[in-house]
C-alpha cells in the first residue's frame, strides 16, 4: 500500500490542478502516475463536498484492471466504493444496481449505453474522468454511418464526444488524461478541448477550427498548420492543457 507522502511532487501538482480547475487535460507519459494523482484529487474534492459522484470512462482493460488496482493501492483511496460497469447488458444492469458508490467505472464502448440508460435528468455524476482523450480527436459529435449492403443507411449515433457534450452542463469537473494528447499534431486537439469548454477556446466546430488554423495538403490530404497556428492555439488553451514528460529532471510544461 502506498501513502500520500509517497506521491511524487509532480503527482501532487497534477492533483492540485484538478482541484483548482473546473476542467483540464493532463498529458503525461505512461508510468508517471496520472491515475494516482486523479484519485488523490477525487478524495480531496469529496472531502470538501465539491463533488459526490465520479464517472470514469476508460479502455476496457484499463477500466476492469488498472483503476480498481490503483484504488486499492493507495491508502488514501482504499475507502472509496466503486463499481465496474462492463460485460453483457445483464451484467452492466446488475452493476448499476449495486450501490450507492463513489465511483462508477465504465469502458468507452458502453458510455453511450449508460447515457441512454440514465438519461440527462437522472445523470448523477458531477465529475467526469475521461482516460485517453486522443479518442476524441475526430471532433464528431455524431457518427457518419456507411451504407449497409442493401443500400439503406443506419441511423447516426452520438459519439463519445457527443455524449460528453450532452451532459457537460451537469458536470462540475471534467478531467481528461492522455499519454499522447495529439498523436497527429495540432489538428487532434479540437475534440478534447471542446469536451472541456464546449468551444470557448478553439471554436464551436472542427470545421471552423480547421479553416482558421490549417491548410489541407492536396497531395497527402492531411491538414497542416500555418506558421502562426501553434503559437496561437497553445496560447488559447494554456490554462487547461498541461503536459508532463519523463526526463532526468522531470519538468512540467503548460501549453504555453
Amino acid at each position: 500500500t502506498l501513502t500520500r507522502g509517497m506521491m511524487r511532487p509532480y503527482q501532487n501538482w497534477m492533483s492540485d490542478k484538478i482541484i483548482e480547475l473546473p476542467a483540464c487535460l493532463l498529458g503525461a507519459e505512461m508510468g508517471l502516475g496520472k491515475t494516482g494523482a486523479v484519485l488523490r484529487a477525487i478524495v480531496d474534492l469529496m472531502a470538501a463536498g465539491t463533488i459526490r459522484k465520479v464517472l470514469i470512462i476508460a479502455p476496457l482493460r484499463v477500466a476492469e484492471e488498472t483503476w480498481p488496482a490503483e484504488i486499492a493501492k493507495w491508502d488514501f483511496s482504499r475507502h472509496l466504493t466503486y463499481r465496474v460497469v462492463t460485460g453483457t447488458e445483464e451484467e452492466r444492469i446488475a452493476a448499476l444496481r449495486y450501490g450507492p458508490v463513489d465511483i462508477t467505472i465504465i469502458n468507452r464502448e458502453n458510455f453511450l449505453w449508460l447515457r441512454k440508460r440514465l438519461g440527462v435528468k437522472r445523470w448523477v455524476f458531477d465529475m467526469l474522468v475521461y482516460d485517453e482523450s486522443s479518442r476524441l480527436k475526430s471532433g464528431r459529435t455524431r457518427t457518419e454511418p456507411k451504407p449497409r449492403a442493401d443500400g439503406t443507411m443506419p441511423p447516426k449515433r452520438m459519439t463519445e464526444l457527443g455524449v460528453i457534450s450532452s451532459i457537460r452542463h451537469r458536470t462540475k469537473k471534467v478531467v481528461e488524461l492522455s499519454g499522447t494528447p495529439s498523436p497527429n499534431g495540432l489538428i487532434d486537439l479540437w475534440g478534447p478541448i471542446f469536451a472541456l469548454d464546449q468551444g470557448k477556446r478553439l471554436g464551436t466546430s472542427i470545421t471552423s477550427y480547421r479553416n482558421r488554423w490549417f491548410r489541407e495538403n492536396t497531395f497527402t490530404r492531411r491538414w497542416e498548420p500555418f506558421e502562426h497556428s501553434e503559437r496561437e492555439i497553445m496560447h488559447r488553451i494554456r490554462d487547461v492543457f498541461f503536459s508532463l514528460r519523463d526526463r532526468k529532471s522531470t519538468r512540467l510544461n503548460s501549453s504555453h
